[in-house]
């Protein structure tokens, strides 16, 4: 059987919602699947129950901030050991150690980036120009990244870069307790939002809205999802503005995730910046009416009026107008559900990505 290994920050969410996705679609057990965590946190409790209660082997080696040279020494040991056929690597920062272990002992290896464009240091550039030299094959996530990179070096190597969007277990990721379109008046109405807490996703903007809303809408409440650095600052801010029905959860699993989007009303993403958020992909999947920011990265994903409603970046009022619009008019919120679950079936599974996969691995 093909061993096929997948090197990733092993938290849960970002890279690991994909590697975990990938195997899960595996259903004919087409390969040995193992993770392999390389990141300067060890693995999340939730990461390793995932990986133990599905099976799949895992080894972590925790680096230093910077370049940590012994920690790459490291990983290629552990390539020695494990022996993959073919090395999935999601990030840059292995490129030198994968593409010399992969030339030595003639393995395929295909190169996955992930960062978004507009969030790269220096650093990270550098790992992108030699993974368009050295990667036998890359792949984007989106044809806009491969347009950012293109404007970037100035030059691409089209035959060896594929375009393969993440994709979210439909089997899991479902609507389990659905709701009537409409609402009683005196009940709650559940706002959610699920991201990392960092100066990227603009919480701010979300926080002013739900306390507009919350005029007229009293019996709304807003549950965040995620933790960073900026999570005290938005806990003391909707502290400061007495908004007592926001509840900050904090990091959740797999599990509580599809729990939150199941007592969901209305999905909120409100962001600066976005390449192909797991979390749409997911509240998609789950049948919750999404309101996003009109940005790149999600108005290539999601059409206004069509698939969610969209707002102005940093616009308030226009969110909590997108809120109450969602909240009055059944007919809108069942279209923009219905044609956002077929969108997510027809292009965005994780057995098509499996599929696209495999196909580049196989050519």
């Amino acid at each position: 059987m093909t061993k096929l290994l997948q090197i990733l920050y092993p938290g849960l969410g970002g890279h690991s919602s994909v590697a975990f996705s990938l195997i899960e679609a595996d259903e004919q057990n087409e390969y040995q699947h193992y993770l392999l965590g390389y990141g300067i946190e060890s693995p999340t409790e939730s990461f390793v129950t995932k990986a133990i209660e599905m099976n799949v082997n895992f080894d972590s080696v925790l680096k230093l901030k910077g370049l940590d040279i012994k920690s790459q020494f490291q990983i290629f040991k552990l390539l020695k050991k494990k022996k993959p056929d073919i090395i999935l690597m999601h990030g840059t920062s292995l490129v030198f150690i994968v593409w010399i272990y992969c030339n030595l002992y003639r393995k395929k290896w295909v190169a996955v980036e992930h960062e978004p464009n507009y969030a790269k240091e220096i650093k990270d550039w550098i790992f992108s120009f030699f993974i368009l030299l050295l990667a036998p094959q890359i792949v984007y996530l989106t044809p806009q990244y491969k347009e950012e990179i293109n404007k970037k070096f100035h030059f691409i190597p089209s035959k060896k870069i594929s375009i393969i969007a993440n994709g979210v277990n439909l089997e899991k990721f479902k609507k389990v307790n659905f709701k009537s379109s409409s609402k009683d008046k005196n009940e709650t109405i559940t706002i959610s939002m699920m991201s990392r807490m960092n100066a990227l996703r603009d919480h701010k903007t979300l926080i002013d809205a739900f306390n507009m809303l919350s005029i007229n809408y009293p019996n709304t409440e807003l549950r965040i999802a995620g933790d960073g650095d900026t999570k005290q600052k938005y806990e003391e801010y909707a502290a400061k503005l007495n908004l007592r029905t926001i509840y900050f959860l904090g990091l959740l699993n797999e599990d509580e995730i599809i729990d939150l989007l199941n007592t969901t009303d209305i999905y909120v993403h409100s962001s600066l910046k976005e390449t192909l958020s797991t979390s749409l992909l997911q509240t998609m999947a789950c049948q919750v009416p999404i309101i996003a920011t009109d940005i790149d990265g999600i108005n290539n994903l999601l059409m206004d009026e069509t698939d969610a409603l969209l707002f102005q970046p940093k616009n308030a009022k226009q969110l909590a107008d997108k809120i109450r619009i969602i909240i009055e008019s059944p007919e809108l919120k069942d279209k923009i559900v219905k044609n956002a679950y077929e969108k997510v079936k027809m292009k965005y599974s994780n057995k098509s990505m499996f599929e696209q996969y495999k196909s580049l691995f196989n050519s």
